[in-house]
Order: structure tokens, then sequence, then C-alpha cells
């Protein structure tokens, strides 16, 4: 029971913190609220009207509605960790030990393309971080176009970063862990190619393409920036400015749901994969319902239901899923 607090008349109950009504329908958002709010983050700044229920609104369209939904929670979540780690200066060790990064994390929020291990006292994610951004910042280019190749180059060169693709399927890492390795498949190195974008100065943004390999059709990351007035394409496995017929935008949120997804699935017998798919349908249910249908082979042993029935599950309780799912396997012809 809350204690009453003492005013000028008297005693009286305490205002309830606007974040009290998500304990029942998310936890950890909850948490994540709370942390917002005590740092002084307005009721109004996280209310933007988003709605993880809305097939992907235009961020114009938007329009608050007087209450707080976990979608909301975890996309400004995103948007305070991304503005600590790359502003335009370097963070330091001590800026680290108390960010909001740090106490998400500790509530059970961690971004994979985010570089930091939610300890405190060490410092070599701090290091990491920094040889990102002096890395990023030291490239040149001589137009937009120019830079983002260049920046492209740096990621896997042994004068760059080094990077080198390996097939890490079906085990998902995050981005110190291919850092620390200097490998990964699709998702790893777009985690990274994402944050040197980031701190070179673009806007990169998660994306879904469609490719055939081995006969089959697959969904694959990738990283788009606007460079010198169009979209291009940076490409794990493809290159850089890559040409793919079907293109999907993989919003932040999606983007986090894609990596538990697949963490669950790719590590059923050293995670509570059901806890992480739960988590992911909070993160995001129209992108993770869509994913309980793409990966429905791989689910089947989970959820004792065939590629078919994830369909119908997945449109079922989401219709958005259902246009998303069009958007993912069209031919693109």
């Amino acid at each position: 029971m809350s204690k009453k607090v003492p005013t000028w008349l008297g005693w009286r109950m305490p205002e309830r913190s606007f974040c009290y009504s998500l304990k029942a329908e998310d936890a950890h958002a909850a948490k994540l609220c709370e942390l917002m709010q005590g740092r002084g983050v307005a009721r109004e700044l996280i209310d933007t009207g988003l709605s993880a229920r809305i097939f992907r609104p235009p961020a114009d369209s938007l329009v608050p509605d007087g209450t707080i939904e976990p979608a909301e929670v975890y996309a400004l979540a995103i948007e305070i960790i991304e503005d600590e780690y790359f502003r335009s200066g370097e963070t330091t060790f001590e800026e680290e030990q108390g960010s909001f990064a740090i106490k998400a994390w500790e509530a059970g929020f961690r971004l994979p393309w985010i570089v930091y291990d939610g300890n405190p006292y060490t410092k070599s994610d701090v290091e990491t971080r920094d040889e990102l951004s002096r890395m990023a910042r030291s490239v040149r280019g001589e137009s937009e176009l120019e830079l983002a190749r260049a920046i492209y180059d740096t990621a896997f060169s042994k004068e760059g970063l080094g990077m080198e693709v390996w097939n890490s399927f079906p085990v998902e890492y995050n981005a110190e862990y291919a850092l620390k390795f200097r490998w990964g498949d699709c998702t790893e190195i777009s985690w990274v190619l994402y944050s040197l974008y980031k701190y070179a100065g673009f806007d990169p943004r998660f994306v879904w393409v469609r490719e055939e390999f081995d006969g089959s059709p697959l969904l694959h990351m990738a990283v788009a920036v606007w460079a010198d007035g169009r979209e291009v394409i940076a490409d794990s496995h493809f290159g850089f400015d890559a040409d793919h017929r079907v293109v999907v935008d993989l919003p932040p949120l999606a983007a986090l749901a894609s990596y538990v997804n697949n963490v669950a699935v790719g590590q059923q017998d050293k995670v509570d994969a059901a806890g992480m798919l739960g988590r992911s349908l909070g993160y995001d249910p129209t992108y993770s319902l869509t994913y309980l249908y793409m990966a429905g082979d791989r689910m089947s042993d989970m959820f004792q239901m065939d590629r078919d029935e994830c369909v119908e599950k997945a449109a079922g309780l989401d219709p958005a899923a259902r246009e998303y799912m069009d958007l993912l396997l069209k031919s693109g012809d």
C-alpha cells in the first residue's frame, strides 16, 4: 500500500506514476518508463501516439492519445540510448557509469547494435565504441555516396575493422561480440555498419531484403543510407549499393524483436525461448507474429504447429501482420 505524504493541509495519497498502468500489461516497459520519469522525462514526450498494433504509421500521422503504451516506451528508450552513444563527442567511462543504457540494461533492455556490456566497472566497451567513432570520422569522401562507400569498405578492410562475413546461423550475436572476434553474419555485420554510419553523421536504417540462397527465398538484413539523393543498400553479403528487388524497412523496434527472436530460435537449449519470444511480442507484435510464420518450420517443435498454422495464428492475432507478410514475401517482379 502506498504511504501517505505530508502537505501543508495535512496528509494525502501520493500521485500515481503515469507508468503505473503499464505494470499489468508489460512489466519491462513499466521499469523503463519509471527510469525515464525518474530522469525527468515528461509524459508528453513518451505519449507520441505510437502503437505496435498500427502497421508502420508515418511519423507525421501520429497523434498523442493520452495513454502510455509499451511501444512508445521502448521507442523512446532506443532514442535516448542512441543519443548517448552516437553523440558528437566520445563517451567517457565516467559518463557511461551514469548512463540510461546501463540502467536500462539492468532492467532487462539491451540493444544488440549498441556496444556496451552492462558493467559500469569495465572499459572495454567504451574503448570499442571510441574505436568505431574515431574510425568513422576519419573516413573521407568527395561526395556523400563516396563517403558511404568508403565507410562500408572500412568495415571490411585490414586497415579498418577487418570484419569477415561468417555464417553464424542459427546462433545470433550482438555487436560487442562481433567486434571482439571481427566476424559476423548479416545481422552482426549490420549492427556494426549501422554504428559506423551513425558516427559518420548518416541516418542509417535497418532493412530486410529478400534474396535467393541456394534456390530458396530468404529474408536477409542490411543497412540503408540516403546518399546524394538516393537510397543505397550496404549489404554484408552482396556488397555496397546492392540491388535488391524487395526492400522492407525494419524499424528499430522490429530490429530488436528480430534479434530476440533469433536468439530464442537459435539457442533454445540455452535460453528461455518461450519467454524471449514473449518479450519480442512486446517490442513489435506485428513483426514478431510475422516471424512466427517465416520461421514456421523451425518453430514447429516449440509451438507444435506447422507453417500453415503459423500463418493463420499470426494473421489472426494481428491483422497488420498479414500486410507485413505480403511485403516481405512479394516477388518484386
